[in-house]
């Protein structure tokens, strides 16, 4: 991750007044007093006290695992936001978002049968009537949500950390850059990647990409990329929420399987979803019987947002500093969630540049 200076930082010379000599072919510059001022830009800190240009690689690993080799290891498998019955994302009470994953769990529902005789026959009580026995029922499975758990826990399943800006003027407020109010926002080399690759599928499904449904069978290979159900989301006290951004490349296979989405809404169908199709062939004892009932809007484009508005205290004379909170996953319901993708195309790689421009 980096944090850019932007195209802030200048130079400025104020109030100055200075004449030319020629003395003996010497050049002279008259004393005079000279108020220089650097806009230093912008800062980025871990805890909010210790700040620099940028976080390295081995920084962020230590933030989230603790060691970088403990980072190295890690490998997160999918989850959803755990929304409510009107679509609202859930918080704990720290002010986070929750994280939810589906699990197939057996139920120990017994069921009634009959006993039999050494032929096979059923037997009968005293009364002409068959004698019974409980057995488990081994085909009773549900589907289950269980909360995710974050960063390096066992079985974590999403990454959440905190990241803290500062803008950096200690000079006066009369150069003629000095703005009262600036948006953090994104920088352009924002982005989420990973590797194009294909898998050679184990049984049939149905996929939609490129504007085309396709049906695929064992044997065939499906051409995808992970990053596209990878998450990005991020929230700060002004943006009021969680923001999350989806940015689908050439391969992009659907979004999330919705219910209630229909030919009409073919990247949420679910009977046209990647994801979706495949599980029920791989799974037939324990199918999905419908999608994700309620969906959290996504963006595609990081550069059109606000993160956080700096302001000028002229008391303190500096901006205020600010907190953002970032998630990351793997959205479990997302098309392009396919089981089988090799190791070269789990490898998703998230850099994160942040700037600041003038307020509109």
């Amino acid at each position: 991750m980096s944090a850019s200076a932007a195209a802030m930082t200048a130079l400025c010379l104020t109030a100055t007044t200075y004449a030319w000599f020629s003395r003996n072919d010497n050049v002279w510059l008259e004393s005079t007093n000279v108020k220089m001022q650097w806009d230093d830009g912008i800062l980025i800190s871990l805890d909010g006290t210790n700040f620099s240009q940028d976080i390295s690689s081995n920084q962020f690993k230590e933030l989230i695992a603790g060691e970088a080799e403990t980072y190295d290891n890690l490998a997160y498998d999918g989850c959803t936001l755990k929304l409510d019955e009107n679509g609202n994302i859930q918080y704990d009470e720290a002010g986070n978002a929750i994280f939810e994953y589906d699990t197939v769990v057996r139920e120990d529902v017994y069921k009634d049968v009959p006993v039999l005789d050494e032929d096979g026959n059923p037997v009968l009580d005293a009364d002409n009537n068959p004698v019974t026995k409980q057995e488990l029922d081994y085909t009773n499975y549900n589907h289950v949500s269980e909360v995710a758990k974050k960063n390096s826990e066992e079985d974590a399943r999403y990454i959440q950390f905190d990241l803290y800006f500062r803008l950096s003027t200690e000079g006066s407020t009369s150069s003629s850059n000095f703005r009262e109010k600036y948006n953090l926002v994104f920088g352009d080399l924002t982005k989420i990647s990973a590797e194009d690759t294909s898998v050679k599928l184990k049984n049939k499904l149905t996929a939609y990409q490129n504007g085309e449904v396709t049906e695929y069978g064992s044997g065939d290979e499906l051409s995808l990329n992970v990053a596209n159900a990878m998450r990005l989301g991020v929230n700060s006290s002004d943006l009021g929420g969680l923001k999350v951004y989806e940015t689908p490349t050439d391969l992009d296979l659907g979004s999330v399987a919705l219910e209630g989405a229909d030919e009409t809404d073919p990247t949420h169908y679910k009977n046209y979803s990647a994801m979706y199709t495949y599980y029920n062939s791989l799974f037939p004892k324990y199918p999905l019987s419908e999608g994700k009932n309620k969906m959290v809007q996504t963006d595609n484009n990081y550069s059109d947002d606000s993160l956080g508005l700096f302001t000028y205290d002229y008391t303190e004379k500096k901006y205020n500093d600010l907190k953002v909170t970032f998630y990351m996953w793997l959205e479990g319901w997302d098309a392009d969630y396919i089981y089988g993708v090799d190791a070269a195309g789990r490898d998703i790689s998230v850099y994160l540049e942040f700037t600041y421009k003038e307020t509109e």
